[in-house]
């Protein structure tokens, strides 16, 4: 069996050999270096002396130039003397002849500087110079005035010396130019030669550095050359040991299929030892013949098969055979490579996965049970919150029958609205439950209906804002033509998603505002619905984005948070996102706000129904009174200081954990009942302040009271000083138990304007309310049963919303005692329960219209306010 490498990689020890034959060559290198240098200095030299000797050819032809040029001027002077001297001997016996010759020299001056100038050089510009054609034109007529007979070149010698002074400044002129030209030319030969010697010095030195540089880099080679080979002894030396010492089989198997090399781990993986392992047949040891699964089967063939097949790469896993033939799995990576002579190798590891197998097994029936148990607890809590729903559905209608049957004290009255409140506020967190447990359940939630996108959205925002007025806060909308926001699709689900979204941002923000934008955009096979939610809050911290839409996870889970909530507000929403078809997400930055965004897959539609969702019943802020009650929830604090009170208790209330503290410092408190939940500064910090502190109360009787109670936090709430931590909520006999044996009293209810008006109510609001108080609750009141009106007489109005409002608004009747108002409504309630489609006749709102018409008018006279504030 012969085995094909994986790859073109050298042969073992082919790199140690380059490394040696580098390490003998470097002599002969430096050798050469040695001999380039002194070749480079004969270069040098030579080209040093001939730059010389072409300098003085240069100068010799420049300096000749020089002189001929000048010749011509010196000829035509000399000929012009002997001219001038024929004329003053004409008198007597002239001899021409030096007349003639000293022509002939200087037109045989002026034809040499013709050619000279007709071929390229220096002066060849000076050819067509004006100068030179006067001097040839001169010359020419001067040789028809001289070539005559003697008699008539006695005659010729006035024009011949007019032609010769005529020609004098050109002669002149053309000298001045040629001198000037050849020193020019001459200059520029000078720095043409200094620049090519300079560049000839330059690429010289270059190349001496160039070669230093080989040198230097010769010499660093081979020091990293010696000092890899040191490198590569120690990692062989490493590697020997690593295979020794790993856990895992390692089997060098060479082109033969047998085996060169093995491991401890292989010897005791398959029970053999080394002697046996050593030639052994790799194929038949690692996959043998009684293992007959797929991928042994096939591994088997094409190690078989050698150099016909490529062998495999990555992780395999096979089942082998131990010595004694039981089976086990193992994971198989085999790697090519060439030994020192260039010979293929193949280099196999492998690893016992038995453990890992079983293991996996093992996750796999945890992952199983996990889920089973997570549908079982998923049925537990719906079953749970149906049945608690019921009971619960059963209290508020006993109360309401309560209040409709019974006459009422004002106290009585006030503790029915609270225990009317408290039953509300529970069913709306179980109905959220339901809701949650109805969205992870996969059916569907809702059939499409038509509606308006526009008219939805500012329907949902106009209920709101008594909530973001409350907070100081405004909501402005950016969307789309009511005529182009026609859609199909959940209207109930999609409108829950933007309350939760709305109301979220509504909470955490303070004196801002709150910006909610809607698109449409038109895409295959329907509509998508896009919509941003953005407010200037507080902001969500970076690390709690990725949870932030997990059911029950809050922005901040500590005791001193400032909003409160159970959490499942935004998980809701990113399970009815999901149903939608869409996506949810948040963009934030701590302090500056968060935009929330969703999209939602709907399709055109024909008719948009109007929902609307009443404001919330506003609470009533009390005044302070008795034991010192820490207690930030206004309705909480309510409940506790009449509960006191009845049991004849003084009342001191602080809303905050600061506030405690510094009430703490001012007396003594036989009792201090501390809400570990407060903002700011929680009851842990408040408590661990007082029993840090010299004041009166540091040794004092401190109880904590939480809604999340969880025992393995005691221990950390007795280390901040806490004597006893109660569950909410708390009951008389568990007062009782705290201050000692109280009674309590009632008193009896008083009544005017037949049934309209509980006036014992009204006058218990005018004793604990300040006017500011009474005049901003009547304010809410008022918007409140506008509200319900207007949604009472929408047809189109959903069923669930009608209830809702009803029942919410119910209760607020109770506390602005408008009992016989707040019976009409409870008898609505229980119509709408037995049937979810009724809505109320034109009698019904007609009867509800005037009534509500009478309140109006009646209550701003009641609470002492003056001119209705709503009129």
């Amino acid at each position: 069996m012969m085995f094909r490498p994986m790859s073109d990689d050298r042969p073992v020890g082919a790199e140690s050999g380059g490394l040696a034959r580098l390490g003998r060559q470097v002599p002969i290198l430096w050798l050469l270096i040695v001999a380039v240098l002194t070749w480079l200095g004969v270069q040098s030299l030579s080209v040093w002396s001939l730059s010389s000797e072409f300098y003085d050819v240069r100068a010799a032809e420049s300096d000749n130039t020089t002189w001929l040029v000048a010749q011509v001027e010196v000829e035509a002077l000399k000929f012009g003397t002997l001219v001038d001297q024929a004329l003053i001997d004409q008198g007597g016996q002239v001899d021409l002849a030096p007349v003639r010759r000293a022509f002939d020299i200087m037109i045989s001056r002026v034809e040499v500087v013709d050619a000279y100038l007709s071929q390229p050089g220096m002066l060849h510009v000076l050819k067509s110079d004006r100068d030179w054609p006067r001097i040839l034109a001169a010359t020419d007529t001067l040789r028809r005035q001289i070539d005559v007979s003697d008699t008539q070149l006695m005659a010729n010698l006035p024009a011949i010396r007019e032609t010769l002074q005529s020609a004098r400044s050109p002669i002149r002129n053309f000298a001045l130019d040629a001198l000037r030209t050849l020193v020019s030319a001459r200059t520029e030969n000078r720095r043409a030669t200094g620049a090519v010697l300079a560049r000839s010095s330059l690429i010289s030195l270059s190349l001496v550095l160039f070669l230093l540089a080989i040198s230097a880099a010769t010499w660093w080679l081979t020091r990293q050359v010696q000092s890899r080979g040191l490198q590569a002894e120690r990692a062989k030396s490493n590697l020997e040991r690593t295979q020794a010492a790993s856990l895992d089989a390692v089997i060098v198997v060479g082109g033969d299929g047998r085996i060169r090399q093995a491991n401890p781990a292989a010897e005791v993986m398959y029970g053999l030892s080394r002697a046996e392992l050593v030639g052994a047949d790799f194929a038949r040891l690692v996959l043998p013949e009684t293992v007959a699964d797929p991928e042994t089967a096939q591994l088997r063939q094409v190690l078989v098969a050698g150099q016909s097949a490529q062998v495999p790469q990555g992780r395999l896993e096979l089942t082998s055979a131990r010595r004694n033939g039981v089976h086990f799995p193992v994971e198989l990576s085999l790697a090519g490579d060439r030994d020192a002579d260039g010979a293929p190798i193949l280099i196999a590891f492998l690893r016992d996965i038995s453990d890992r197998i079983e293991a996996e097994r093992s996750l796999h029936e945890a992952r199983d049970a996990a889920l089973k148990a997570a549908e079982a607890k998923t049925r537990f809590l719906a079953v749970m919150s149906h049945e608690m729903r019921t009971p619960l559905n059963g209290v508020s209608a006993a109360l309401e029958l309560l209040r409709e049957t019974t006459r009422l004290s004002r106290k009585q009255a006030r503790y029915l609205g609270i225990a009317e409140g408290a039953a509300s506020h529970a069913l709306s967190q179980i109905n959220d439950v339901l809701e949650l447990t109805r969205l992870e359940s996969g059916d569907p939630v809702e059939t499409p209906s038509a509606f308006n996108l526009t008219q939805v959205i500012g329907d949902l925002t106009r209920q709101l804002t008594p909530l973001a007025e409350k907070q100081g806060n405004r909501i402005t909308l950016d969307l789309p033509e009511l005529r182009q926001a026609e859609v199909l699709g959940p209207r109930r689900v999609f409108q829950r998603t933007l309350m939760n979204l709305l109301g979220n941002a509504l909470k955490f923000t303070s004196n801002g505002e709150v910006l909610v934008s809607a698109r449409i955009k038109p895409m295959q096979g329907g509509l998508q619905l896009c919509v941003r939610v953005r407010d200037t809050g507080i902001g969500i911290p970076a690390d709690r984005l990725e949870t932030i839409f997990d059911p029950f996870e809050t922005v901040d889970n500590g005791y001193d948070r400032a909003a409160e909530g159970s959490g499942l507000g935004l998980g809701i929403a990113r399970r009815a996102v999901e149903h939608m078809g869409g996506k949810i997400g948040v963009e934030s930055t701590p302090g500056a706000g968060s935009t929330f965004w969703f999209t939602a897959l709907m399709q055109p539609g024909t008719t948009a129904p109007a929902t609307v969702s009443p404001p919330a019943a506003p609470l009533a802020a009390v005044a302070p009174h008795v034991v010192l009650l820490a207690e930030d929830n206004a309705v909480n604090r309510l409940v506790l200081r009449e509960m006191l009170v009845h049991l004849g208790q003084e009342v001191v209330e602080a809303t905050t954990g600061a506030e405690a503290v510094a009430q703490a410092q001012t007396r003594r408190f036989d009792l201090i009942l501390m809400d570990i939940s407060m903002p700011g500064m929680d009851g842990l910090t408040a408590t661990a302040k007082i029993r840090g502190g010299q004041g009166p109360n540091c040794n004092g009787r401190i109880i904590g009271l939480t809604a999340h109670f969880d025992p393995d936090e005691l221990t950390r709430f007795r280390a901040a000083g806490m004597d006893q931590v109660l569950q909410k909520p708390m009951t008389f006999p568990l007062l009782m138990r705290l201050l000692s044996n109280i009674g309590c009293g009632g008193s009896s209810p008083n009544t005017a304007g037949g049934s309209e008006m509980d006036v014992a109510v009204l006058a218990d609001l005018c004793q604990i309310l300040p006017i500011e108080a009474r005049a901003a609750a009547l304010t809410g009141f008022l918007d409140e049963g506008d509200a319900l009106l207007a949604l009472l007489a929408d047809q189109t109005s959903s069923a669930g919303d009608v209830a809702t409002a009803v029942h919410r608004h119910a209760g607020a009747c109770g506390l602005m005692g408008a009992r016989s108002f707040g019976a009409r409504l409870c008898n609505l309630q229980r119509k709408l329960e037995v049937t979810p489609s009724w809505h109320p006749g034109a009698d019904e709102l007609q009867t509800l219209a005037a009534e509500w018409a009478f309140l109006r008018q009646e209550l701003p006279r009641h609470l002492g306010i003056g001119p209705n504030p709503k009129s």
